[in-house]
């Protein structure tokens, strides 16, 4: 792993906790669909490990990775589904 692939995985999953911190839901809330633009180099990275950010990250829907102009910083878009019951 490069520190480009930590930096924008690194970069990913704070934009998704963000948005669920955002919500208002916990953690565990699934991910129905995210969209992450930026450096192409950055969303190649993001594409490489994309099963494990998936699991980490609870995505259980679509994941756009849509690379944008070189030096852009990584921003993440993401829809959130029904949070978990709790027990």
């Amino acid at each position: 792993s490069t520190p480009q692939m930590l930096e924008a995985v690194a970069a990913v999953l704070a934009g998704i906790r963000g948005a669920k911190s955002s919500a208002k839901v916990g953690q565990r809330t699934p991910v129905e669909s995210a969209s992450v633009t930026g450096d192409p180099g950055a969303v190649e990275a993001v594409r490489e490990v994309e099963s494990d950010l998936r699991a980490v990250a609870g995505i259980t829907g679509e994941l756009r990775l849509v690379p944008g102009q070189p030096g852009q910083p990584v921003t993440v878009e993401a829809v959130l589904g029904e949070a978990p019951k709790k027990s």
